[in-house]
């Protein structure tokens, strides 16, 4: 039985001492994996800390790049808003002296205008003076002067301008004006003879002289041959012929 028990003794311990020797072979195995695998991380940081590094180099060479490209952009504007400060200054100035010119040209035109119709009512002034000095029948009221008419194919129609001097210069003359016509149908070649022409305004107030004009519409198809201007004051009428050549 002794020996039996030392068998028993002896595979015990020697079972348990392989069973340390495993576990102490594991335990190395172990260390020398979390060795490995820390050298393999710290390597995997220390690129990575390369690469960042490198990217942060490159990313500060842009970041002085584009503030040196600011820096620059920032003058060119600073003169660009100085250049456009002293353009707008001499437009300003420009337009201000174009502003004058321009009220200067139209007070000048205006003051020009004003001479012509003071002219032209000095030459008809003197036309009526003409008429009173050399009408030979004081009787007449009113003489019809400096008649123009013109025929417009585009609208049909057809503008007048006449000039009334008055015999007396002391009262106000008061009447109403007609315009009358002949012409030919044109589809029929009917005559027309002295037919009424329609006139919004015909009524006449005046002294010494008054000029007249404006527009008249023809009918459609109708050819004018003749036009007639009746004056009617103080109950007498006073005509004026115009005959056109051409239609």
């Amino acid at each position: 039985m002794s020996k039996n028990f030392l068998k028993k003794d002896v595979l015990y311990v020697l079972s348990k001492k392989t069973i340390y020797i495993r576990y102490i072979i594991v335990f190395i195995l172990v260390i020398f994996l979390s060795y490995l695998y820390t050298i393999y991380e710290n390597k995997s940081i220390i690129d990575n800390s390369k690469i960042v590094h490198y990217r942060n180099i490159e990313l500060n060479k842009k970041i002085t790049l584009l503030e040196k490209y600011l820096k620059e952009n920032e003058s060119k504007i600073i003169k660009y808003k100085k250049d456009n400060h002293e353009l707008n200054s001499s437009f300003n100035k420009y337009t201000e002296a174009i502003k004058f010119n321009l009220a200067t040209a139209e007070e000048i035109k205006y003051s020009l205008f004003l001479k012509d119709e003071k002219i032209l009512q000095l030459e008809r002034e003197v036309n009526y003076y003409k008429f009173i000095a050399s009408s030979k029948n004081k009787k007449d009221t009113i003489s019809i002067e400096n008649f123009k008419v013109s025929l417009s194919k585009k609208d049909n129609s057809i503008d007048y301008n006449f000039l009334l001097l008055s015999n007396s210069n002391k009262s106000n003359i008061s009447g109403t004006f007609s315009f009358y016509y002949d012409a030919i149908m044109l589809d029929s070649n009917e005559k027309i003879v002295r037919k009424k022409l329609i006139i919004k305004k015909t009524k006449l107030n005046f002294k010494n002289y008054l000029q007249l004009n404006g527009k008249i519409i023809i009918p459609d198809n109708h050819k004018i041959n003749v036009l007639y201007l009746d004056v009617k004051c103080n109950g007498k009428i006073y005509n004026h012929k115009h005959e056109f050549i051409k239609f």
